[in-house]
């Protein structure tokens, strides 16, 4: 059972991954103008095989690495930071709840965030590591598997790694208090 703490976290399990941003607050069910809710529960276990140690000018025993997930893209959740090149291990569990309108997206984004230095470009909340884009499952709908990611590099993309996750897409349960 999800539950929402004060630090904006929302936990299912031993590990949870924690909101970035918020456009909208998650528990409003305001009856004007109340869209139809969905959530995504979303398990991130692990990856496998990302971030050639060869290509980078942080020692491989300093690199830690998490994930940053969003199907809207000012909502964003990211887990904690872990050590583990190059197979590390989240064991994540997070529910996002947005607006059924919002399937259109059809996309959950993913991405392996790890270390940067003054030498590496990379966004504010690090280096991309590598990234995917995984389909939204259908209305009750389990997706679970090894899905590839890309690093951009060079002239376009390459694949290196994957990460292996489950999904499922549902109403949301509505809790008395």
């Amino acid at each position: 059972m999800a539950h929402r703490n004060n630090n904006g976290t929302t936990r299912c399990g031993s590990r949870a991954l924690k909101k970035n941003r918020v456009s909208v607050e998650e528990d409003d069910y305001s009856s004007e103008n109340q869209e139809t809710q969905v959530v995504l529960s979303l398990h991130v276990s692990h990856a496998e095989d990302i971030d050639n140690p060869s290509h980078s000018t942080i020692p491989c025993d300093d690199r830690r690495y998490k994930v940053v997930v969003w199907v809207e893209p000012d909502n964003e959740y990211k887990s904690g930071k872990v050590y583990g090149l190059p197979n590390p291990k989240w064991n994540g569990r997070v529910n996002i709840k947005f607006g059924a309108s919002l399937l259109r997206w059809g996309f959950l984004h993913v991405e392996v965030v790890g270390p940067g230095d003054k030498s590496e470009p990379g966004t504010s909340r690090g280096k991309s590591v590598s990234r995917t884009r995984i389909r939204l499952p259908k209305m009750n709908e389990e997706i679970k598997g090894r899905f590839g990611l890309v690093k951009s590099g060079g002239h376009g993309l390459k694949a290196e790694g994957y990460i292996i996750l489950s999904m499922l897409l549902s109403q949301p349960t509505r809790h008395s208090t």
